[in-house]
């Protein structure tokens, strides 16, 4: 965890939403954060297919499933650079145990809803992951993913959308989390993914606990495609 200074207590929307001693991020690193992701996410893949050949078929596909974690990682570095505040001002604060207990049953909960969907629309795109190698896909899909977009669509989109109320800051974040994923069956599962980590980032203020909830879904969505592709 990264420890970002001493946070105070404070009401938010009837919620216990930590302050930090710092102002949270506004609207211009909002944008900033979208738009570096979305530069990311959409000019990494042609650039890939360029060179496809020259990097091979596994690790080319091991570079897109960690695109959407390192298009959130971007998105969130250059945010950070547009008013320099302490990392606690995007949730990056301790957390307890009974949160993130709470928070990987969520994880758990959400991962079933999931193949649900999965299993009534048709998988979603990450459903290509089952071909690779399972440890590094493993480790790309449970950590560098929800790192990097937590930390865009938590850390940032819903702490920023929290300033105008709850409803706004859940379902407003988990809104442009689901449209991230596009007109696709992944999109459902995002929503409900997104409402789930964005009403833990509000009650808890720290955004561990949706890194561990995001974390937990994407491992059992992982294992099962894998099981269900042999390849586990």
């Amino acid at each position: 965890m990264v420890p970002g200074g001493a946070p105070t207590v404070g009401a938010m929307s009837g919620s216990t939403f930590l302050r930090t001693q710092a102002p949270p991020p506004g609207w211009p690193e909002t944008v900033v954060a979208l738009v570096i992701a979305g530069v990311v996410a959409f000019r990494v893949p042609p650039l890939l297919a360029q060179h496809q050949i020259a990097l091979g078929p596994v690790l080319h596909d091991l570079v897109l499933v960690a695109l959407p974690g390192v298009a959130g990682l971007a998105g969130f570095a250059a945010a950070a650079r547009v008013r320099v505040r302490p990392w606690a001002a995007f949730g990056l604060v301790r957390t307890t145990r009974d949160q993130l207990v709470v928070a990987a049953t969520a994880g758990l909960v959400c991962s079933f809803v999931s193949i649900g969907v999965a299993a009534a629309l048709g998988p979603g795109p990450a459903a290509g992951a089952g071909g690779l190698p399972a440890a590094a896909a493993l480790l790309l899909v449970v950590l560098v993913v929800p790192v990097g977009q937590e930390l865009l669509f938590r850390g940032i989109v819903t702490t920023v959308l929290l300033r105008h109320g709850a409803v706004a800051g859940v379902l407003g974040s988990a809104l442009v989390f689901a449209a991230a994923h596009g007109p696709t069956p992944a999109a459902v599962t995002a929503l409900v993914l997104g409402l789930v980590t964005a009403e833990l980032r509000r009650r808890s203020g720290s955004l561990w606990p949706a890194v561990t909830a995001h974390a937990v879904h994407n491992l059992v969505m992982t294992v099962a495609v894998l099981a269900s592709t042999g390849a586990a």
